[in-house]
């Protein structure tokens, strides 16, 4: 047997895809040279290939010991350990062989891999870069830099390695949808809603169209009717397709039964979902309702850990497909399905797209609509969504495809997790000026919105406005603006991203809030309050709009809301101007939360259990009865 040539076969049979040919031929080479480590390792790659990870490790170690040094074994072995999340030992193998062959690009690139896996960005960014030197036009390369470099914060350097490898790449679809990810969170809407677009049109699909959906909320320029006719062409694409999925329901159609209630979501964990959904789970009565959590969260900590506490049954749907989650909701037999997340990232509408459960909700991730037809309520309050004429909840000329229903309370109930970091006294009266504060997401900021913030701070001599913001550009932009309207720069500060103590302690800096417009804020503005600042809020038509209307008037505060942007500016002037007011609100805030219906998670729990009875006795209704 020819050796070479027949190798040159095999390798020629596998990158044309014929792998079973490939195969047959390196085992043939091995019979007669079982020390051929090229075949040893191209089999290794085959296995690989067809799944089969641990015979791929052994046929892999098994060349390395033939030929220790060459380094794209090591690379290989590396990069079949990363795929069992073996970080440490893929590392380790990366870097042998960039000590045996240091120009090697594929080796620094997929040691930037691991390291990222293994949560060491600071030295993922090097090996990136390395990999860079080495091979400058590598579009790959470039992407995954640019991610760990968003993942730091670096937003600015992200972009512009997201753009040096759409140079060369420029319908890289995936890249562009996480383009259009970054310039959101530096609060470039326009650009960000064109990569999506890009993205989207060059490989449909219904995670990015849903960034589409989701990014226009902090838009000023779009209305409730704008956004309901995207998300239902959205349905119409994405979700309609998947109802050949939808199976009649073998749920005991009894009124009065215990439910079983499933919650689904990315976020279980120190992020708005996770904290706000725990009051209700706290409080669930168990001897009438049983809760299922369907968790995405990829990234677990201690809020995870107290939401799983709360659960009957726990299930992990990371690795699953959008149909497997619907089969697994079936199998356990929920009768009312909850999303938690809408349009924004991970989400699994296309799960409830396949109507998995009787009765299906939206509610949390923010307060819209999933435009989903088998979505059959969400829920909001009666400030989110005011009763029209004859006390019935309005849709805000049909904004929604869901039936809304509105809780006797409000649509936040706040666990501030036993932080029982003190209130401080007003900053004003040590330093003498005013403090006004926004630590909303940045991508809430925008140019009318800082047209009202400048008037607010020229009409309060010396007043400062703290800011969180990404660093770079983002910051230069907010400083650009406010100085074409003569706000010095000096006035302004800004604030990096903290853990949340750390971030408490942020409003120790505060005297006043002033609420993002129009997507207001939630979280935010209970934690705000929790320290003692109260928040001046704008609101509008749309549910997002009135985040600050609902939380306010829950604390007995609704004159700090206006739907005039004069009036906004005159109640954060007056507010500002009066010390003692401001004095006595932040000592006595924290109180008033503790005795709002916004910190009461008994009566938050019942009303909801109230809702989903309702929900569930109209499905029942629906039901032809047994014989």
């Amino acid at each position: 047997m020819d050796l070479q040539r027949t190798f040159e076969a095999a390798v020629a049979h596998h990158r044309a895809g014929r792998i079973r040919e490939a195969e047959s031929l390196y085992r043939q080479i091995l019979q007669s040279n079982p020390s051929h480590a090229d075949s040893l390792q191209m089999l290794s790659l085959a296995a690989h290939q067809a799944g089969r990870d641990q015979q791929a490790l052994e046929l892999i170690t098994r060349a390395i010991a033939i030929q220790p040094h060459a380094a794209p074994y090591h690379c290989n072995l590396g990069i079949l350990l990363g795929s069992q999340k073996r970080w440490d030992e893929a590392i380790a193998s990366f870097r042998q062989a960039i000590r045996l062959q240091p120009g090697m690009p594929e080796a620094h690139h997929n040691l930037g891999n691991a390291l990222r896996n293994a949560g060491r960005i600071d030295e993922a960014i090097a090996a990136y870069r390395e990999a860079l030197t080495r091979r400058s036009n590598w579009p790959e390369a470039h992407f995954d830099l640019a991610e760990v470099l968003r993942q730091k914060g670096q937003f600015d350097e992200a972009i512009e390695e997201y753009r040096r490898g759409l140079r060369e790449r420029p319908n890289h679809a995936s890249a562009l949808n996480n383009l259009g990810t970054a310039l959101k969170d530096v609060g470039l809407l326009d650009e960000a809603m064109e990569c999506f677009s890009r993205s989207e049109s060059i490989a449909p699909n219904a995670a990015v169209a849903s960034n589409l959906l989701y990014v226009p909320h902090f838009h000023p320029k779009y209305d409730a009717k704008m956004l309901l006719a995207a998300h239902r062409a959205w349905n119409a694409r994405y979700a309609v397709p998947l109802a050949i999925h939808i199976r009649p329901h073998q749920n005991d159609p009894s009124p009065d039964r215990r439910l079983r209630i499933g919650y689904v979501s990315a976020n279980f964990r120190k992020l708005p979902v996770g904290l706000l959904i725990l009051p209700l789970l706290k409080n669930h009565d168990r001897a009438n309702f049983e809760v299922y959590c369907y968790s995405d969260t990829p990234a677990k900590d201690s809020v995870t850990e107290k939401v799983r506490a709360e659960a009957a049954c726990w299930r992990d749907m990371a690795a699953l497909s959008d149909e497997q989650p619907a089969e697994q909701v079936r199998s356990d037999q929920i009768d009312i399905l909850v999303d938690l997340t809408l349009h924004m990232g991970w989400n699994r509408l296309l799960t409830f797209a396949r109507k998995p459960a009787p009765v299906q909700v939206t509610y949390l991730g923010y307060a819209s609509t999933t435009g989903l037809d088998t979505m059959d309520y969400r829920i909001s309050d009666r400030f989110l969504d005011p009763p029209a004429a004859g006390g019935q909840p309005t849709r805000i000329d049909d904004a929604y495809t869901e039936q809304t229903i509105c809780l006797p309370g409000p649509y936040w109930c706040f666990d501030p997790l036993n932080d029982n970091l003190p209130v401080s006294s007003s900053p004003a009266a040590s330093r003498g000026y005013v403090t006004f504060g926004c630590l909303n997401n940045f991508c809430k900021v925008n140019e009318p919105l800082l047209e009202l913030w400048a008037q607010i701070m020229l009409s309060s001599a010396n007043s400062r406005l703290l800011l969180f913001a990404p660093r770079g550009e983002a910051r230069q932009r907010v400083q650009r603006f406010l100085a074409s309207r003569t706000v010095d720069e000096q006035r302004v500060e800004f604030s990096d991203f903290k853990e949340r103590s750390a971030y408490l302690e942020t409003y120790h800096q505060i005297d006043l809030c002033l609420d993002t417009f129009p997507y207001n804020g939630g979280t935010t503005t209970l934690e705000a309050a929790w320290m003692g600042v109260p928040t001046a809020s704008l609101c509008g038509q749309t549910a997002v709009s009135r985040g600050g209307l609902t939380i306010l008037s829950h604390l007995g505060l609704p004159g700090l809301v206006t739907s005039d942007p004069k009036e906004y500016v005159r109640i954060a002037e007056e507010l500002a101007a009066d010390r003692n007011r401001l004095s006595e609100l932040r000592s006595g805030l924290r109180a008033r939360m503790q005795s709002s219906p916004l910190m009461d998670g008994r009566a938050f729990a019942g009303d909801f259990e109230s809702a989903f009875r309702r929900m569930w006795s109209g499905w029942c209704s629906s039901q032809t009865p047994r014989l």
